[in-house]
């Protein structure tokens, strides 16, 4: 059984692919997940095979940030509502098929968008780096605020992350952020 797994993986990431390919012109195939379970597929049945598609230049970088972080990029994100939502609503409008086929169209379109959409954009580290610049960048400017950039502090400890460094890629040039958990106290300096 073991000698037929790896061409069957690679049988069924070329499949995936396909069904992503066609998932561009078609508005019910969406492209990302059948990519990504193509890479899926790809990463069991062939190393050489997986390499080649995490380095294209279309499908390379949004494979990556999932495979690292579970990511969709925003602008994937928005180019597949913009496509999913143009390609669909000129059917469901101006042409005349049975009622209980748009209602399927309709749920499947919103399961899709809310599938894309329930992942994070951006890895959670680069949020919270982001997050607690812009705080920064609020208290610097405020002088009497409780948050202070050194160790004696009113009400507020600043902590250095406990993670000291990512395990995973980073991928689309996003750089390992270093966090800083605010940990409340009870004495005041």
């Amino acid at each position: 059984m073991g000698r037929f797994r790896k061409p069957l993986y690679m049988a069924a990431g070329f499949l995936a692919l396909l069904l992503g390919a066609i998932g561009i012109v078609l508005p019910l195939l969406p492209t990302t997940p059948f990519v990504i379970l193509a890479a899926f597929f790809f990463s069991k049945g062939s190393v050489k095979v997986h390499r080649w598609l995490l380095k294209q230049k279309t499908f390379g970088p949004m494979i990556q940030a999932w495979e690292a972080d579970r990511v969709i990029p925003y602008k994937a994100k928005l180019l597949s509502t913009t496509m999913m939502l143009t390609m669909v609503s000129y059917p469901l409008i101006f042409r005349p098929f049975s009622i209980w086929l748009k209602v399927l169209v309709v749920f499947t379109v919103f399961y899709a968008l809310w599938y894309v959409w329930r992942h994070r954009s951006e890895p959670l580290d680069v949020t919270v780096e982001r997050s607690w610049n812009k705080l920064s960048d609020i208290d610097a400017h405020n002088p009497s605020s409780p948050i202070k950039t050194t160790d004696e502090k009113i009400g507020l400890q600043l902590k250095p992350n406990f993670f000291s460094g990512r395990k995973k890629p980073v991928p689309l040039g996003w750089k390992p952020a270093h966090v800083v958990m605010i940990q409340a106290t009870d004495h005041v300096a």
